[in-house]
């Protein structure tokens, strides 16, 4: 275990930022560990990653702290090529406050945690941050992780926020509360993955920022959610949850035959803005004809 013991340190614990270009320090390894803030003054971050290259921090819990796991960080704005895999974040009714990871950078694979939402002193506390230099944040993989635990009533967050290029979100279950958000996508975001997850409750399920390009949200389970996505996007492709409608956004090309097997007409469901329950409920749509089964032509 690693732990401070007075309630007035409110520094960072362990710091593996290097002060010197191209110097990057690499291969650092945490496993089955223990790290313990002390409610008071809490650790600002456990683990500062801030230009850290291919590193593991795997099958640890964390406990009391601002930030857990810092990547791109105020003084180095890049941390590429590391994973976080088995840990489990904010042990019961802790006092943890800001986020367990923030700001992950380029090919980060955050597999197989577990974040517990619930907080003696914070409502809005993430399991994932994203808003510092997001040039530099992509290629991040988000899969089978468990967010839960949020107390109803108290907790208003959003689990997850991302931002920047290049997400794949899978696999996951968003346990949330009456007056939570699952997935935040951030204003200028591109690349974006968010399907097979099971979104358990909570006020919103995908929230989208704007001039959102690329974003792919497809077969997920939205169950006692209120509203299962909010906001619009300029380039990609929307699932229903209920009906399976698939819904096409910005531009669609065709250069060749597009052949439909057993089926004589097939409509497209097009719109810019989502505005209800379901996906496509209140989105206009355009029905394109002149698709035909078998060896048919568009």
């Amino acid at each position: 275990s690693i732990y401070t013991s007075s309630a007035s340190f409110s520094g960072i614990m362990i710091d593996l930022q290097h002060s010197t270009l191209g110097a990057d320090s690499a291969y650092f390894y945490a496993n089955r560990c223990r790290f313990i803030g002390t409610p008071g003054g809490l650790p600002s971050v456990i683990i500062n990653m801030e230009g850290v290259i291919l590193s593991n921090v795997e099958k640890c819990t964390f406990s009391n702290y601002q930030v857990a796991i810092r990547g791109i960080g105020p003084n180095v704005a890049y941390s590429n090529s590391n994973n976080v895999t088995g840990n489990t974040f904010g042990i019961g009714l802790d006092a943890s406050t800001i986020a367990d990871i923030a700001d992950p950078g380029a090919s980060w694979v955050i597999a197989g945690n577990s974040s517990e939402l619930g907080s003696t002193v914070s409502s809005t506390r993430q399991f994932i941050t994203c808003s510092r230099f997001p040039i530099n944040t992509g290629g991040v993989e988000l899969i089978g992780n468990l967010t839960e635990d949020a107390v109803p009533g108290l907790y208003t967050g959003t689990h997850v926020t991302v931002c920047g290029q290049g997400w794949h979100i899978s696999g996951n279950e968003f346990a949330g509360s009456v007056n939570s958000t699952g997935v935040g996508v951030a204003n200028n975001t591109t690349g974006v993955t968010v399907s097979g997850n099971y979104f358990g409750g909570g006020l919103v399920g995908v929230a989208i920022g704007s001039t959102v390009t690329s974003l792919t949200i497809t077969d997920n389970r939205f169950n006692l959610v209120s509203t299962d996505i909010t906001g619009t996007i300029a380039s990609g492709i929307i699932s229903d949850n209920t009906t399976g409608v698939y819904n096409f956004y910005g531009n669609i090309l065709m250069n060749s035959k597009l052949l439909i097997p057993n089926i004589s007409t097939q409509a497209f469901s097009v719109g810019t803005a989502l505005t209800s329950n379901q996906s496509p409920g209140g989105v206009p749509t355009v029905g394109f004809t002149g698709i035909t089964g078998g060896a048919g032509s568009a």
